[in-house]
């Protein structure tokens, strides 16, 4: 796929994608990967495990515990420094080469969405488990980031559940979005 269609596929778009040469093969073998640890890190290593699984990647053990805000996967990959515009306490940068991957971040939350950008390109992928090699450097223009449900109406012949509220956080995050606004009357 190219990389201009590729970057307007992600979302949100990213602020800078620099493509790279070949890809990332990770279907079929064994994939070591470092994770972050603690359980600001949870999302992170749950999104990252979904993304090989989708891959078609055989998860390896976790080889080491990744240091602070990063993650590896296979042979890592060099990464350049943090965004620093935008809101870059929420930064990250995310690069693929034909060794692996790797990810970090200014924070947990940039992680995480390091995380959901590479969740993204798997899906985006040829679906045989092959990763353009490229790097992504992005950061959210805005603090707040989501959306408004007035949950008292009636949507679909009912009044919003919880479920259906626990669907769409799970959606948000998928988008990289920190905010979900319900408002709640009769």
């Amino acid at each position: 796929m190219p990389e201009p269609r590729l970057a307007s596929q992600l979302t949100p778009e990213p602020g800078e994608l620099i493509p790279g040469g070949g890809h990332l093969a990770l279907g079929g073998k064994p994939v070591p990967v470092s994770l972050p640890s603690g359980a600001a890190h949870e999302a992170c290593r749950i999104v990252v495990r979904a993304a090989l699984g989708v891959a078609g990647a055989k998860m390896g053990s976790v080889a080491r515990e990744a240091a602070g805000n990063s993650f590896a996967i296979a042979g890592g990959a060099p990464l350049p420094p943090l965004p620093t515009s935008g809101y870059a306490e929420e930064g990250y940068v995310l690069s693929v080469g034909p060794q692996g991957a790797a990810a970090a971040a200014a924070s947990p939350a940039g992680l995480l969405y390091a995380a959901q950008t590479l969740r993204q390109l798997v899906r985006l992928s040829s679906g045989d488990g092959r990763l353009p090699c490229l790097t992504i450097r992005d950061s959210p223009q805005f603090r707040m980031r989501g959306v408004y449900v007035e949950g008292g109406q009636e949507r679909f012949g009912r009044i919003v559940a919880k479920d259906y509220l626990l669907e769409q956080i799970r959606r948000l995050a998928e988008f990289k979005m920190n905010l979900l606004a319900i408002e709640c009357y009769n």
